[in-house]
């Protein structure tokens, strides 16, 4: 056998010493390490498939909770929903008190002129001015003559005449005691114009 050859078999048989050597140290820990991995593979497979867990309800799982930006859940985002919604609702007010009710308006003045009766000493005729059918004023716009005792007694009984038409609101007014032509023709004059009032 040539050196070259012989130096060949040297190399095998040494590889093969240290394969040999090799498997003797770890060839039975490989095996046992995969023995004891596929042993324990098949346990929690067998575990798994014995008992599965309970699987969610599906309403739960359909389900889950709506949370808004802070966390809360629907109950909570549905009370603050309420308060907002309480809060943009304008509070009742009580309604306006009606407005005062106005008197009516006082009903208008109107100046009526009876009609002008004669007497022994002149002519009597007044003006009587009414607010509805009250008489608030009586003018006398003629009564008698110049003659100073028409005038004289004129100035006594037409005052009196005047106020006792305001008092009875008619022409139901006594005499002026000296001036009974000058009461007469008052009377009459003060009729005419409560006739012509209505």
């Amino acid at each position: 056998m040539s050196a070259r050859w012989r130096g060949t078999v040297v190399y095998i048989g040494s590889l093969v010493v240290i394969g040999a050597a090799a498997f003797a140290k770890y060839g039975g820990v490989l095996g046992q390490d995969t023995q004891g991995a596929t042993t324990a593979f098949a346990s929690a497979s067998s575990s798994a498939t014995a008992s599965p867990e309970p699987s969610p309800d599906r309403s739960q799982r359909a389900r889950p909770q709506a949370t808004d930006k802070s966390g809360s859940t629907d109950e909570t985002a549905a009370e603050s929903a309420d308060k907002a919604t309480a809060e943009a609702e304008p509070p009742e007010t009580e309604a306006p008190a009606p407005p005062p009710e106005e008197d009516p308006p006082a009903p208008e003045q109107v100046t009526i002129t009876g009609a002008e009766a004669s007497s022994i000493r002149g002519p009597v005729q007044v003006a009587v001015t009414f607010e509805g059918d009250r008489i608030v004023d009586v003018i006398t716009i003629q009564a008698g003559t110049d003659a100073r005792e028409s005038i004289r007694i004129n100035d006594e009984a037409l005052p009196i005449l005047r106020q006792e038409a305001l008092a009875a609101q008619s022409a139901q007014i006594d005499t002026v005691s000296g001036a009974t032509y000058t009461s007469d023709g008052y009377r009459t004059s003060l009729q005419s114009a409560i006739d012509q009032n209505g």
